[in-house]
Order: C-alpha cells, then structure tokens, then sequence
C-alpha cells in the first residue's frame, strides 16, 4: 500500500471512528429511561412552586384527558388565547412580557440588514441569553443541538428531556423551578394526536410523582405557549404563485419585484416582504390558493384583511385608556364576524364611528374558530418582533408552509402558526386555584406568579 493509499485510509478511519464516537455521545445523552430518575425527586424538599411549560399542546387534548381522570391533582384547565403567529417565539414573548425577538423564527428576514439569517447556525452554537430574552425565565431548558433532533426521534428525544429535567429539579435548591419541555412540539408534528396523548399521560404520571412526593407541600402549574391542530398536512405553493405573478422571490430586497418568503419550519402561517407598492396586490392574490384562509397587511392605522369570501378592514382608537376595534366589512367577511358585528350593535356597544370596546369583542369571540381576531391581527402588525413582515397569511387546517427538504424528510400529523381557534387556544391549570375559562396570553403572568 502507497503513501497516498495509507493516508486516505487513516483519514478513513479517524472519520469513521468520529461518528461511532458521536453515536455513542447521542445514545448517552438522550437515553430515555427516566423511570430511575424519578426516584431522585424525593431529594428536593425546597422547591414550593413548580412551574412547566409544554410547548404547543392545545387545550382541547388536555382538557379530554382532564375530563378522563387524569391530571387529578389539578383544577380544571382554562384556555389561553395567544398571540399571532402562533409561534413559540412570539407567544413567548408575549407570555413573559420579555423583549422582542428577532423574527418568528430561527430562520427570518432582517429588514433592517436586508438579508435571511439562517436557522441552522442556532443548532450548531451554545444558546446565548440575553438579557430580557424569555428563556431567561428557565431553570432548565432542553439543549440546542437536541430541538432539531426530536423531529427525527421524537419518543427518545422527549423522554431524555423529562429525564434531563426531573435530574435538574431533583438538586434544585430553588423555592421557585420554572422548565420549558420543547420537545413535546415533535411528538406531535410527527405522531399526531396519539404521540400528544402518549406523552401528556407520561408527564401526568412524573407530576403526580413529584407531587406527592412533597406531601402535596407545594404547587404545579402546567401551561402551553399555544395550541396545535392534528391535521395530516401538506404544502401550500406560495412560492410558485408569487412566481407566477412576476415576483423575484430572492433572499432580499434588490428592487421593485424583490420578494422575501422566509422558509424554515414547517408551520400554518407565512410571512412576506416586499415594497410597500406590492402589499394590497399580493394580499388580494394569496386567498386564491389552495391552503390558504387569509392574508392581512397594515397601511397606515389599517389593517386589511383578504380571504376567499372578500375583504374587510380592522381599525383601532383609544378613547380613556380604554382600546375600541371597528370591523369595516368591504366586500365580504373573511372573519366570519358579520352576525357578532350586528348583535355587538344592536346591543348598543357600538359608538356612532362603529367601533366596540375590545373587551366586547373578546367575550363575543373568545369561542369563535378566529378567536379574539381583532386584538390579535393588529397586535400582530403593532412591532411583535423586530422585523416584522409586510403581508401575514394564515393557512388551513391541513397545511403548511415551511423548508422544502423538511417537508420531505418528515411526514407531518399536525402543525401550529395560524390564527385559527386550534392553533390559537393553549391551556394552563395549577394544583392549587382554578383559574377564568379564559386567559389571553398577556395576563397569564398574573397567574404564574
């Protein structure tokens, strides 16, 4: 054997050695056998109020299981309406009341820099928390290199983190343990609603563990950062419309027909941007595609709404501190609020402009499938994120927007990011008070406390 020969060889070998040496790192650290870590818990005496987030499990599933007999230890679970996108990032935020995130994603646009930032490179680096940021809130956070992973694994990846966290609670020595489980958002992207299930009785019988473990001597509160719609999904062809219509769908803004369509999970909402002369003609062009429920962007202080059955117009005044919407039909009702509009105004909650205190319109609409829509659509174009879109369009129920390779490397049973009630509608319950039916998303803080 040549010089050459035994130098690819070693090289080879070194590479190969790498990977058995990175499986048996990935098999170590995401063992899922947790059922002898539990066994620790009894080690905290401290810790008096435990508080989880689950993220995305809708309350529609919890409520079921609550109704069952399970989760006995807890009151009944309320819904909490968040904001739009219904995207951990932004409902995060809005949860926490903690500073703007960069985008709605890992991957976004930079308006300000004129360019995508990549997702991937967030999976590759050590999280920095910043201040402000709300995973600061966290004593124990799943680690990076595994949120990307449980969409691949997702039973392995979650039952590591459960362990990973029971381990962490188990030394605290924290009167207050605050912990985000992420990773219950791939068991439902990729099991559907018996992975959430599954996994949601898994969690029932830790806390109950936990639980009595303390003889009661404490409280539990279990929340979620939105809901989820269990949908077997596929991909809306948003990209070849705006094609198709002449657009230059690019990673920036060079000119006029420049436009931005950030790609990265695989979600029920989508974000544009573009010039300020494209917003109305791409808006009205969306609805026609199928997939799509409604597209909205703001000029000025309005905010339009396009959907298949026409357009309508949200406007908003502050009159005495206290914040009044108007619902302006103009050629249809994509919200399908024309019958609240009217019954709202015949019993006289309507000033002589049409506009309705927004505590009206919540109690009109807090079951509605477009749950609290008029808050939540122009909280949405009111500086949510950093750089926020220029268009905001919302899917069905059943599909989804998001990378192309992902969509074709993961079958997916479900996702999350409209504003329809099923994406919209999280949950929160403690063991030790019932709170409202109804909590919107910036005033369950009140409650953690």
């Amino acid at each position: 054997m040549g010089k050459k020969s035994r130098t690819i060889m070693i090289i080879l070998l070194a590479f190969l050695l790498l990977i058995v040496i990175g499986v048996v790192w990935f098999l170590r650290w995401t063992n899922p056998d947790f059922a002898s870590s539990l066994e620790g818990v009894k080690r905290n005496q401290v810790t008096r109020k435990l508080i989880i987030c689950v993220d995305g499990v809708p309350w529609r599933t919890i409520n079921q299981l609550w109704e069952k007999g399970h989760f006995k230890a807890f009151h009944r679970p309320s819904k909490v309406i968040v904001a739009f996108p219904t995207m951990t990032n932004v409902t995060s935020t809005v949860i926490w009341n903690a500073s703007r995130v960069a985008g709605y994603e890992s991957a976004y646009f930079d308006k300000e820099k004129n360019l995508m930032v990549s997702g991937v490179g967030k999976y590759l680096h050590k999280r920095v928390i910043e201040p402000g940021d709300f995973h600061q809130h966290f004593d124990y956070l799943e680690p990076i290199p595994y949120e990307s992973t449980t969409y691949v694994l997702p039973r392995r990846i979650c039952k590591s983190d459960l362990k990973r966290f029971i381990e962490a609670y188990s030394i605290s020595e924290k009167e207050e343990f605050c912990t985000f489980i992420k990773s219950t958002d791939g068991m439902m992207h990729i099991l559907g609603k018996e992975g959430a299930e599954e996994i949601l009785l898994v969690i029932d019988d830790m806390l109950d563990k936990i639980y009595h473990s303390r003889k009661d001597d404490m409280e539990i509160m279990l929340f979620s950062d939105h809901g989820f719609n269990f949908a077997k999904s596929r991909r809306v062809k948003l990209k070849s419309l705006l094609k198709s219509s002449g657009f230059d769908v690019r990673n920036d803004l060079r000119n006029e027909k420049s436009v931005v369509l950030p790609s990265f999970g695989l979600v029920g909402f989508a974000a544009i941007y573009t010039a300020e002369d494209n917003k109305r003609k791409i808006a009205q062009q969306v609805p026609a595609l199928e997939g799509v429920d409604f597209s909205a962007y703001r000029k000025d202080d309005a905010l339009h709404i396009f959907g298949q059955e026409g357009e309508a117009k949200i406007l908003k005044k502050t009159v005495n501190h206290t914040e009044l919407y108007k619902y302006e039909i103009i050629t249809g009702d994509p919200l399908s609020y024309k019958d609240i509009l009217e019954s709202l105004t015949r019993l006289g909650k309507a000033d002589k402009e049409g506009y309705i205190p927004d505590s009206d319109w919540f109690e009109a609409t807090k079951d509605h499938p477009y749950v609290d829509a008029l808050n939540r659509l122009y909280q949405a174009f009111s500086g949510q994120v950093e750089s926020e879109a220029d268009i905001l369009i919302s899917l069905k129920d059943g599909y989804f927007h998001g990378n192309a390779l992902f969509s074709v490397i993961a079958t997916i049973l479900g996702t999350h990011g409209s504003l329809l009630d099923t994406n919209s509608v999280g949950f929160f319950m403690s063991t030790a008070k019932e709170a409202p039916s109804h909590i919107r998303d910036n005033q369950l803080i009140d409650y953690l406390k």
